[in-house]
């Protein structure tokens, strides 16, 4: 909607200046001068004022859908399993394992009881963390990765902004991404299955990174969301060293 707004308000400019540069040509007295350049830059002035306001309409209205995104997908994610497959992936209690069982490969995360017990922790916590005694690669997926995978993919395809998807889940992402025993499941899969799996993980992992590093500076967040804008339309892949202003 902002493309067709922008389409049409660029040959709405060019006509309005070119009448009156069309005019100062034709009618080429002082006085007539003088009107057909005010009269351009009247048209011009009132052209950009209707382009500015429908696209402040337009932003209200997609940080409206972006919140009700954003409250859809958190009312999904935030459930007792993912918090403590959470707290078990933020504090290291959980191993991938990859292994052969009966000629098939399989994945799964056993949970570390003996580390969780000697932790400290109350007991009804670690009742609740050693409950299951492993994940299988389906838990993880369905659980976690498949929900940043959705954000990812609704941030890049502009129907939830940056702000929110990292304001309400950038810690979550950057902890699982960077988690040694996710990173080996994930390279596994990129291996074994495709090496374009998850990249819409991989996507806003790195673009929440990069809006962390910027966020404390205002201009350092316009610059950076024009780099980024730049790089979605030119099809380029935006590091997160590379563009953090």
């Amino acid at each position: 909607m902002k493309k067709a707004i922008i389409l049409l308000s660029i040959p709405i400019f060019l006509l309005t200046s070119y009448l009156g540069i069309y005019w100062i040509w034709r009618y080429s007295s002082a006085n007539t001068v003088f009107h057909g350049i005010v009269g351009a830059v009247i048209g011009a002035f009132f052209t950009l004022l209707l382009f500015f306001v429908a696209w402040e309409e337009l932003g209200n209205i997609s940080q409206t859908s972006s919140a009700d995104f954003i409250h859809k997908l958190k009312q999904d994610f935030f459930t007792e399993k993912t918090r403590t497959l959470i707290h078990l992936i933020h504090r290291g209690y959980i191993t991938f394992v990859e292994e052969y069982r009966e000629g098939e490969k399989v994945y799964f995360f056993k949970v570390n009881e003996e580390k969780i017990k000697a932790s400290g922790l109350p007991c009804d916590i670690v009742a609740r963390l050693t409950k299951e005694k492993a994940y299988s690669s389906y838990d993880v997926d369905d659980l976690l990765l498949g929900h940043f995978e959705d954000v990812g993919f609704l941030e890049n395809k502009g129907l939830i902004n940056i702000e929110m998807a990292e304001y309400q889940f950038g810690w979550y992402i950057i902890t699982v991404f960077e988690n040694p025993e996710i990173k080996a499941y994930l390279n596994s899969q990129a291996e074994t299955i495709s090496p374009d799996i998850y990249t819409n993980f991989k996507y806003i992992y790195e673009k929440c990174k990069s809006f962390q590093k910027v966020k404390p500076q205002i201009r350092s967040i316009i610059y950076w969301k024009f780099k980024y804008k730049l790089c979605h339309i030119l099809r380029w892949k935006c590091k997160s060293s590379t563009t953090s202003g």
